[in-house]
């Protein structure tokens, strides 16, 4: 911004590899107090990998980072707190069996065993409400909505007072309207003379929210501008460089033909409290249904009982004209329920395994991938490779473990393992979030083919324009309830947040 004279942060010459991937070459970054400075690029292009360096999560092969035009070497997170940067990464990183409050002080510096978490409890509940980020204070992590961890993750940093704030796709989960409430916060945050990095997807938000974007492809930059010289078309084919065409929804024919159906279905959450409340659903085959809802109304729950990892409490499923009430993951799988996880690297991978393992993690009990009473290892592999080839799955080597892929490669894997599953309904839960215009393109593509090919789609998304621009039938969720149902086309986002939100009505289905 104008004024500032000297970067706050400097990168420079900054090369770093992978088992081949070349993920920085020779980048050079500045970071200026107060200005949100974005980073674009598809998925793979680098833009974790830099910041992950400048957190202390990674060194770097070669180059320098100078904090305040001082050479500094950040060889941990936690000398990166001491410099005042902070990052909230895009798989949080939280533990689980910790509250809130515990998550947020774990690591600090303090007297031996005489943390006043009374005091940082108070600490915490201030700037929750000061940027208005409702978080409970006293319950286990492992049991709140995505959208809630990632509240913890923003108010760990604002505690620890860092300067230098990274984001990593934080809109993610959030509603159009938090969205908007999370940028003037961001923007509020710079304005305190902070140096903003947010990492993003979603063009509009660079545009609104951004002073500066730089553009990463191929681990190289392509360009650094303020963000009022550029357009939205021209980042994009930036980033990806072409010109670029999204697929678009040639729309669904009624097929009359049921294969999924919830009456008065029940359950509780992980709390005890009523999760869903006599939700009543109907999918036909050869449609994408959406379900859209404010994180934490039931829409967990819902995938959950569905895919047998949450116990009925009331009501029936029907799947394919049979009751499959109570029915286990496995028997569910074997009715043919497909399942892509909302959160890909906790629920739907195993990061230390391959490639291949994770791409017949499902499927090794089939004959074809059996040898006597052992594996046929020759068939997985080849199998694998077919996989990844149809799909264009990027990746050197199916033997190379697939938390080096990008998220765009390793939301290919899960979907493309589940498609090959023999399957009439496939669950996904926000199957873009956190992907690139192009990976998004490419995700949007397997699922419009599933329905045209017969399957029926159960689509719950946090991105209201992801559920418009694929559903066929959009239900809204609010407080464990469907309050409202409707057609797709000419639906506009406002009527489905008033309803996202508890305000509006809807036409219930019967």
């Amino acid at each position: 911004m104008e004024g500032n004279t000297q970067p706050l942060v400097s990168m420079r010459g900054i090369w770093k590899s992978f088992p081949g991937i070349i993920a920085n070459q020779d980048v050079n970054l500045d970071l200026y107090a107060g200005q949100v400075h974005a980073l674009l690029g598809e998925n793979g292009a680098g833009k974790s990998t830099l910041m992950n360096i400048l957190a202390g999560l990674y060194l770097p092969d070669a180059g320098e980072i100078l904090i305040h035009g001082q050479q500094t070497a950040i060889p941990t997170p936690r000398r990166a707190f001491e410099l005042g940067i902070g990052m909230v990464h895009q798989h949080f990183m939280l533990v689980d069996s910790f509250t809130a409050v515990e998550n947020i002080v774990l690591g600090m510096n303090g007297p031996a065993l005489k943390l006043d978490l009374r005091s940082a409890t108070k600490q915490i509940q201030s700037l929750s409400e000061q940027y208005n980020l409702d978080v409970p204070m006293d319950i286990p992590v492992g049991g709140m909505t995505v959208g809630i961890r990632q509240r913890v993750e923003i108010l760990r940093l604002l505690f620890r007072q860092t300067s230098i704030l990274i984001f990593d796709e934080p809109t993610a989960v959030l509603t159009p309207q938090e969205a908007d409430t999370l940028g003037r916060i961001i923007r509020s945050l710079s304005a305190e003379g902070k140096a903003v990095v947010y990492i993003t997807h979603k063009l509009r938000e660079v545009l609104e929210f951004s002073h500066m974007v730089t553009v990463l492809r191929g681990g190289k930059i392509v360009a650094t501008q303020p963000v009022d010289q550029v357009s939205e078309s021209q980042l994009v084919e930036m980033m990806i460089g072409e010109r670029f065409i999204s697929p678009t929804n040639p729309g669904g024919s009624e097929s009359g033909i049921e294969v999924l159906r919830l009456v008065n279905v029940q359950t509780m959450n992980d709390a005890g409290s009523p999760a869903l409340r006599e939700v009543n659903i109907r999918v036909q085959k050869g449609e994408i249904l959406g379900i859209a809802g404010v994180s934490g109304n039931g829409q967990m729950e819902l995938a959950e009982i569905l895919v047998g990892l949450r116990k009925l409490t009331g009501g029936e499923i029907w799947l394919n004209g049979k009751n499959v009430s109570g029915n286990s993951a496995r028997q569910l799988i074997d009715n043919g329920v497909a399942y892509v996880p909302g959160e890909r690297m906790r629920y739907g991978l195993v990061g230390p395994m391959t490639v291949a393992e994770n791409l017949v993690i499902k499927g090794y009990r089939r004959k074809e991938f059996q040898k006597g009473i052992f594996l046929n290892y020759n068939r997985m592999a080849y199998s694998s490779r077919e996989i990844v080839r149809e799909h264009s799955i990027k990746v050197p080597d199916e033997d190379m473990p697939i938390h080096l892929l990008s998220g765009g490669n390793q939301q290919k894997v899960i979907l493309a393992r589940e498609l090959h599953e023999p399957h009439l309904l496939l669950i996904v839960e926000n199957p873009t979030r956190g992907l690139d215009v192009k990976s998004t393109a490419v995700i949007h593509q397997m699922l419009l083919k599933e329905r045209e090919q017969g399957n029926a789609v159960l689509l719950i998304s946090s991105d209201l324009d992801e559920l418009l621009a694929l559903s066929d039938r959009i239900a809204v969720m609010y407080a464990g309830r469907i309050v409202g149902e409707m057609s797709a086309s000419g639906t506009s986002p406002l009527e489905i947040g008033n309803l996202m939100t508890g305000r509006g009505s809807g036409s219930h289905p019967s």
